[in-house]
């Protein structure tokens, strides 16, 4: 399952792909600690992408996506990907 969203570089669209992704863990079945961690992963990625690589100016893309495989004898494996252009 692959999860990919494009959100602005503003501090506000922080909250908007958190919620997403906080719905997509519960859907799907990741732990509550597990999901916390990941969401400060997340979060700290984006801001970090916004902060530093836009200068917290508004009206660029920052591409978010998640995807949740389960490879052949292991568990759930969450792979989480942040860029900026």
């Amino acid at each position: 399952m692959i999860a990919s969203y494009t959100i602005d570089s503003s501090l506000q669209s922080v909250e908007t792909i958190n919620q997403t992704f906080l719905l997509f863990c519960q859907t799907h079945g990741i732990a509550e600690d597990t999901t916390f961690q990941l969401e400060l992963c997340l979060i700290e990625a984006v801001n970090n992408a916004i902060i530093h690589a836009y200068k917290n100016k508004p009206g660029q893309d920052v591409n978010v996506e998640y995807q949740l495989s389960r490879p052949l004898f292991m568990s759930k494996t969450l792979t989480l990907k942040v860029s900026d252009h």
